[in-house]
Formats: structure tokens, C-alpha cells, sequence
């Protein structure tokens, strides 16, 4: 089966199969490339060959996801277009400087370019200079909440509660930015209008992936009542929403049932692994309506029998439901390819291929 169509299928519940997504441990050089954040923005040649060789085996043996390189500008490129300054962060993230200081002001800001032709030169530059076996994706987008909590700090969340009708306009403003942004990006590499190559996941989807790590600080109220429908208006536009957003420390067990009430999100992904969606009673740990993305050790995996009783497979229903995706680490290529064929053979004789 053609990989676009099984991600949709699973992440729209049309298959009982749950794609395996092994990252399996690039070989030991003698001299590490590694580039930070920062540094792959600004030298998408460096990042090119650093990318081929940590992603090595993973390009010889993909198993379920498309091995993708991104063009990532995720914290920066709509916050520089209303006006912030980019600068390299300690460790060598990308981030931007607070640049609103009152949150009526965002009226007012007239939208520049910003980073936006650099992100341009910088995108094409990997389309146009990666082997045939590599995919290229665009940046990742922050959500409005993040957008806005970068651009105004840690005052953003009292304007939700004491000016809420200013902080949803400029959330819709900074949504419907993101959207013409990403559909002008779709336009420059040759992206299909009804699907998006998500770097993150290394999966097709039906809409956009937003990175959402400021969903953990607001109530079930404010994700009911002001975030779902701004995740409405990437539905409506863009056909749907797959969310990441980081679950610890800070407690989170809220998030995902209230988005599984809204309707509005199709999957979430973290790189915690899955309960750390959850709260200590598991509240949510078996509704059917929204997907997920988990990491797990591959010690676990590995008696695919046993992990498939775990209730979270064994009790949702995937076909008509959730779709779930495992996504593991292997230290060897023999390793990964033993894993992804027992696998297969498990499914295969489920049924479920």
C-alpha cells in the first residue's frame, strides 16, 4: 500500500492496523556532526549532511514513516512576521524576543516578511539538493497560544482571563497568517493542496501538524471554549489538526479528553510516551475519537503479543475509531528489521493488513 494512503488511513480509523515507526541508532563516526536549532536555519548545507548521516539506516530501512528533512523556522517565522527578534537561545534553539507590550497593540502591528524570505531561500535550498530518497517538509507552526505567548510572555495568560475578546482576535489573526503562510510554502515546493508531509511524524496528513506545548498551562474551560475553535478555523481551511504537545513536567492529564470532547483535533504526539497523556487514573486513556503518536522502549515492543493486551490497544477500537501509531528506538539495523517483520507476520495473521 502506497505510505499517504495507509497514514490516512489510519488516522481517520478506516484500518485496525497500527503503523511501527522503529529510529534506529546511526553509526559511530569519529567526528560527530551534530548542528543545533540555530545552526541548521542558517546552513541548510551543514544540516543536509548532517541529516544523511544520522539518518543513515533509518533511509535503508524506513519501516512505516516517510524519512523527511524539515526546513524547521517553527519558533520564529510568524512571530518575526509580526515583528520579533529571532536569536539563537542557550543550547542553540531558535527562539524570539517578546515584541508586544500591551495586547491591544496587535491591532496596530502592520505585518512584515520577517525571516519569511529566509525560510523560502532556506526550504528550497533542501528541495532542491537532497538525494531522491529524502522527503523535504516545510517548518512546523506554533499555535496561536504559543504564538502569542512568545510574543507577549508570560502576560499572555492573564490577558486570556481579563481582556479574552482581545486575545481571541489575536489568536484568529496569528491562525489565519499561519494558514496563508503554510499554503504558500505548499505552493513553493509542490506540495499537494490536500495533504501535508509532517518532518515530526514522517506521516501524510490531512491538515496541518501545530505544535501546541502551551495547551498544558490553560483549564479544559479555555481548551473548550477559546482554543477548540481556533483549531476550528485550521479544520475549517486546511482539513484538520494532528497537535504535539510536551506533557511533563507540568501536569497535563487535562488536555487530551477535553480535546477528544471538542472535535477538533484528529491526533496528538509527544515524545514522553503515551501516559504521560493521561492523569494517575488514566481519565481519557480509552476514548476512541482522537489518534495518537507514542513513543515506547523497544524491551516492550518486542513480545508484540503481550503489548497488544495492554488496554489501550486491546479495549479502543481503531477501525471506526482512533488510529495509533508506536514509534520505537532499535540499536542495529538487524535489530529493526527483525522487530518490523514479526510485526507485519503479527498483523498479517490478525487480519488486519
Amino acid at each position: 500500500m502506497d505510505k499517504a494512503q495507509l497514514h490516512f488511513d489510519v488516522l481517520e480509523g478506516r484500518t485496525d492496523y497500527i503503523p511501527l515507526v522503529i529510529n534506529i541508532k546511526p553509526r559511530e563516526y569519529d567526528k560527530p556532526y551534530n548542528l543545533t536549532p540555530w545552526q541548521a536555519m542558517h546552513d541548510p548545507k551543514g544540516q543536509i549532511e548532517a541529516f544523511l548521516k544520522n539518518n543513515e539506516f533509518n533511509l535503508q530501512f524506513p519501516t512505516d514513516r516517510v524519512v523527511t528533512i524539515e526546513s524547521n523556522f517553527l519558533e520564529c517565522l510568524i512571530p518575526s512576521m509580526f515583528g520579533a527578534e529571532t536569536y539563537s537561545s542557550p543550547g542553540g534553539w531558535v527562539d524570539v524576543k517578546p515584541c508586544i507590550d500591551d495586547i491591544t497593540e496587535f491591532e496596530n502591528i502592520e505585518i512584515t516578511d520577517g525571516v519569511l524570505k529566509q525560510a523560502e531561500e532556506h526550504v528550497l535550498y533542501l528541495k532542491n539538493n537532497v538525494p531522491d530518497n529524502v522527503q523535504v517538509a516545510m517548518t512546523r507552526f506554533m499555535s496561536p497560544l504559543d504564538c502569542g505567548a512568545v510574543m507577549r510572555g508570560g502576560d499572555f495568560y492573564l490577558d486570556l482571563l481579563c481582556e479574552p475578546e482581545y486575545s481571541y482576535k489575536f489568536m484568529e489573526k496569528i491562525a489565519h497568517l499561519s494558514i496563508d503562510t503554510i499554503n504558500h510554502f505548499k505552493k513553493l515546493i509542490g506540495e499537494p493542496e490536500d495533504r501535508q508531509l509532517s518532518a515530526s511524524t514522517g506521516f501524510w496528513i490531512h491538515g496541518t501538524r501545530i505544535t501546541g506545548d502551551a495547551i498544558v498551562n490553560v483549564s479544559p474551560d479555555t481548551i473548550r471554549e477559546v482554543l477548540s475553535p481556533i483549531f476550528g478555523i485550521f479544520k475549517e481551511r486546511l482539513g484538520g489538526v494532528v497537535l504535539h504537545y510536551c506533557c511533563t513536567p507540568a501536569p497535563s492529564g487535562h488536555v487530551l479528553p477535553t480535546l477528544a470532547e471538542c472535535g477538533t483535533v484528529r491526533a496528538v504526539d509527544n515524545w514522553q510516551g503515551y501516559k504521560t497523556f493521561f492523569n494517575e487514573t488514566g481519565d481519557g486513556m480509552l476514548q476512541d475519537k482522537v489518534g495518537m503518536f507514542a513513543d515506547f522502549p523497544i524491551s516492550e515492543v518486542s513480545d508484540i503479543e503481550k503489548f497488544m493486551e495492554q488496554d489501550i490497544f486491546s479495549k479502543v477500537k481503531r477501525k471506526g475509531g482512533r488510529g495509533f501509531v508506536v514509534r520505537t528506538h532499535a540499536n542495529t539495523l538487524d535489530e529493526a528489521k527483525s522487530l518490523y517483520d514479526r510485526w507485519q507476520n503479527y498483523f498479517a495473521k490478525k487480519n488486519m493488513l
